[in-house]
């Protein structure tokens, strides 16, 4: 059996919202608030980019991807404070979401060309 990782083609940046972010991967990322502990991934509003943990299976990059898009979320509307488990919560809801309903975002997809 082939490990996801190792069929998946790395993304090379998201839109949101008219924001560009660069995905970048990296084997420690780090917090710089809190530089003893190691992340799956983070957000860099300042320079649009999310850093990756390049160590994760595929399912855990695409859920970590979508995590830091939930963030995006957030502080696009204004809301900066949260719980990282609403963060969490929402992320794994929207891969549930799209994998169990594949015809309505293959609908939305289309709306947009």
């Amino acid at each position: 059996m082939t490990d996801t990782k190792s069929r998946m083609k790395k993304i090379p940046s998201i839109k949101l919202g008219g924001i560009r972010y660069k995905l970048k991967y990296s084997k420690n990322p780090i917090n710089p608030e809190e530089p003893d502990k190691s992340l799956d991934g983070l957000i860099n509003f300042s320079d649009s980019t999310i850093i990756i943990n390049s160590r994760l299976s595929g399912q855990c990059e695409l859920q970590t991807i979508l995590h830091e898009l939930v963030h995006a979320f957030f502080v696009s509307i204004g809301i900066r404070d949260f719980d990282e488990s609403l963060i969490d919560g929402l992320a794994y809801q929207l891969i549930g979401a799209i994998r169990d309903n594949p015809e309505l975002f293959r609908k939305i997809i289309k709306l947009g060309k």
